[in-house]
């Protein structure tokens, strides 16, 4: 049965705190109604200076729809009125307002890939590449594969970037790289032909390519999908698709190309949504929309901490980092004294992290010294989660500390 839509008012006077970073698991977001709100996040990010809201703007949707903690603080600026829209709401205000869905789901997801594109640029800072999300990024993927023997992954970048662009400035290089993989032409051109709703794809068959234009997004039904990023000749573990859950949205929201590649790490079945089919879903399927809405809520909050994480100094700081963000994720108590494994693998953590193998290696004869941890087989425990959270604090205490250090003499000059 739908849920009626019933929403309260909350008013804030001037200088209160509506939300603050990293405090509390909303299970509501806002519309301001009145007045005037700013909104500022911790992490130093390139042209992410506080911002102000105003009448139809909202805030804490990352929070409330991803069920995790704040990633932003927002102030009343002025005396402000906010609709209150308990996230269990949110199907019912699609289902009454189409208009909000098109809006919220447009302004999320350039939030989205504007943290994709900052996390790359950070990642390229000394590197003398750039980052591109076009032809040149699909080209790209399929050297990497070569030279990392996934030839299967590497025919289907050649493929598209020659089907895209085939008269590109790489389109002879590509041609001579399908010429090389010419004895799997047959099987995996056979394979390529899926323009039905619902597809399946075999493991290790490329659902498509980093750089890649797209039209549709899509439903897993059955089996995995990996999803990784390509940054200066490394591959970064982005996550992994679990069945109901919705992938690829970015391209046919924002208009531009992959910013990601998505393989099937085991045999899958999925469906096949087309970018020209988006607004009768939002006047037909409130609830798909608003699963949507929650997955880039997520995917948000995630590429933020992934963001400050890339700002921790010490390797083995961010790792105990990207512990903490894997506990919250999975919803574990901070204040259990339980044992937890976690879902990620070693290889996932130091991929997510863009450390080299050898970085790793490193890094995991650090790790071994913690009697609380340990790693068996890429298999990540942890005996105590408070013991655990313990720890990590104390590594945020000690960049903190850090960074406050390095700050001091420029504050002085200035």
């Amino acid at each position: 049965m739908n849920e009626k839509l019933n929403l309260a008012i909350s008013h804030f006077t001037k200088g209160a705190f509506i939300t603050v970073e990293g405090r509390q698991k909303a299970d509501s977001f806002f519309i301001v109604q009145s007045g005037s709100v700013k909104l500022s996040h911790e992490a130093l990010i390139r042209d992410d200076c506080a911002q102000t809201l105003g009448r139809g703007d909202f805030l804490g949707v990352v929070s409330a729809m991803a069920a995790l903690s704040q990633i932003e603080t927002s102030l009343a600026v002025t005396d402000a009125a906010l609709v209150v829209v308990p996230s269990r709401q949110l199907e019912a205000l699609i289902r009454n307002n189409g208009e909000f869905a098109t809006k919220i789901l447009t302004q999320l997801s350039a939030r989205l890939r504007f943290l994709d594109d900052e996390f790359a640029r950070l990642a390229l800072k000394d590197s003398a590449k750039e980052a591109d999300d076009g032809p040149a990024r699909l080209f790209e993927v399929a050297e990497y594969c070569v030279r990392e023997r996934r030839y299967d992954e590497a025919f289907y970048a050649y493929s598209q970037y020659l089907r895209r662009y085939p008269r590109g400035p790489r389109a002879s290089l590509a041609r001579d790289g399908l010429k090389a993989l010419e004895s799997r032409a047959d099987d995996l051109m056979a394979r390529r032909e899926k323009d039905e709703l619902i597809r399946e794809y075999r493991k290790g068959e490329m659902v498509f390519a980093e750089g890649e234009p797209g039209d549709e997004l899509f439903v897993l039904h059955s089996g995995s999908v990996r999803l990784s990023k390509i940054i200066d000749d490394r591959e970064i573990f982005l996550g992994a698709v679990k069945p109901g859950d919705i992938f690829g949205e970015m391209a046919i929201l924002n208009d531009r190309p992959r910013a990601a590649s998505a393989l099937a790490s085991e045999d899958s079945k999925l469906m096949a949504v087309k970018k020209t089919n988006m607004d009768f879903l939002i006047q037909t399927q409130p609830q798909l929309i608003a699963k949507l809405i929650s997955l880039i809520a997520t995917r948000i909050w995630s590429a933020y901490k992934q963001m400050r994480l890339s700002q921790i100094a010490d390797p083995l700081g961010r790792v105990y980092g990207a512990l903490l963000i894997q506990l919250e994720k999975s919803h574990v108590g901070f204040d259990s004294t339980a044992s937890h494994v976690f879902s990620a693998s070693w290889e996932d953590v130091v991929k997510t992290l863009g450390f080299s193998e050898k970085k790793g290696y490193i890094i995991l004869g650090e790790i071994a010294k913690d009697s609380n941890l340990r790693i068996d087989r890429g298999v990540i425990e942890a005996f105590s989660v408070k013991e655990l959270v313990g720890t990590c604090r104390i590594h945020e205490k000690i960049d903190a500390r850090k960074r406050g250090q390095l700050e001091a003499p420029n504050r002085g000059r200035g």
